[in-house]
């Protein structure tokens, strides 16, 4: 029996910036889609943001959570992620 591997990419390279409330949208978006085992990419993240999630506590969670500074490395993961022969959510 396989195992069904499903992530959900989020590019940030145009996010130069975010605050309270961006946080909290993507901390709900984050869980919603947790609570359905996918794991969520954030990848391209700037300095700003990135200062934003060590300060809200935000880590790399195995199976749920990883955050990349570099855009290429957090799409290499999303492509990996995905199980051969299912397609996996990308966006």
């Amino acid at each position: 029996m396989s195992r069904r591997t499903e992530a959900s990419s989020r590019h940030l390279t145009a996010v130069p910036a975010l605050d309270a409330t961006g946080l909290l949208n993507l901390q709900m978006l984050v869980r919603r889609l947790n609570e359905h085992s996918v794991k969520v990419i954030l990848a391209g993240v700037q300095p700003q943001p990135m200062r934003v999630f060590a300060g809200a506590g935000w880590r790399n969670r195995h199976g749920r959570l990883r955050i990349f500074r570099s855009f290429e490395r957090g799409i290499e993961l999303a492509r990996r992620t995905r199980t051969p022969g299912v397609e996996g959510r990308h966006s």
